[in-house]
């Protein structure tokens, strides 16, 4: 499978771009996790052999009743995974300005340029996977707050399989390649978009999702699925 190697490190550019080229000339076979990758390798090099083999769900479903929604008047949001360069802090230091009741839960590795100082932002650091749901059971929602770039638009997150696993509401900056988690994700452009979605599913009785879909979704997206599309490739 193919990043894009060349957005991610701009120092190395023209070294990158020549191993790339070899690289992807030679392959018999090239897999890319999302379309816009796909099409930027395609354009790049001129070759038209690449298949999309998607991210996916990996560990054990887990059994969470889904319950009528009775929010607090203090709303948490929570976040899990690194935070870096493409955490977009604008979003959540003027959320917090604008919305008084509003707390963050931030669980991961940050960067301390990145870190935000404000008491109603708690940042957890690292924390044992088998753990995560513990820390996020209480919370109103899950978060994915990146600002939209070339690196972004060629991911297909993990992290979205992940946050479906734990049946909450979800809250992402909307671009092409996740669009078709449009079901279970309250999508968000701007701001503005932002603040609004957030309203309105704090307003929503109960998640957006079933958990008769949540289990389908994960169980047709698993990495025991994927093996299967790559040894279905493999095989013609």
């Amino acid at each position: 499978m193919i990043e894009d190697h060349l957005a991610i490190n701009k120092k190395s550019r023209e070294s990158i771009f020549k191993a790339e080229k070899i690289l992807v000339q030679r392959a018999n076979i090239v897999i890319t996790s999302s379309k816009s990758l796909k099409n930027k390798l395609e354009n790049r090099y001129n070759i038209s052999r690449i298949s999309i083999v998607r991210n996916g769900f990996n560990g054990p479903i887990l059994e969470i009743k889904q319950q009528q929604l009775k929010r607090n008047k203090h709303l948490t949001l929570a976040y899990i995974g690194t935070i870096s360069h493409w955490f977009d802090t604008e979003v959540i230091k003027k959320s917090l300005k604008e919305i008084p009741e509003l707390n963050y839960l931030l669980i991961g590795p940050f960067d301390a340029g990145e870190r935000i100082s404000d008491p109603r932002v708690n940042y957890m650091g690292t924390v044992n996977h088998n753990q995560l749901f513990n820390k996020i059971k209480n919370v109103d929602a899950l978060i994915m707050p990146f600002q939209v770039n070339q690196i972004i638009e060629s991911v297909d997150p993990v992290k979205l399989y992940e946050y479906i696993n734990f049946n909450k509401d979800i809250l992402s900056v909307e671009y092409d390649e996740i669009e078709r988690f449009n079901s279970f994700v309250y999508f968000y452009k701007t701001y503005e978009n932002y603040i609004a979605q957030l309203r309105e599913l704090m307003q929503a009785k109960s998640v957006k999702y079933t958990d008769a879909d949540r289990k389908e979704f994960l169980e047709k997206n698993s990495w025991l699925e994927r093996v299967r599309e790559v040894n279905s490739l493999l095989e013609k």
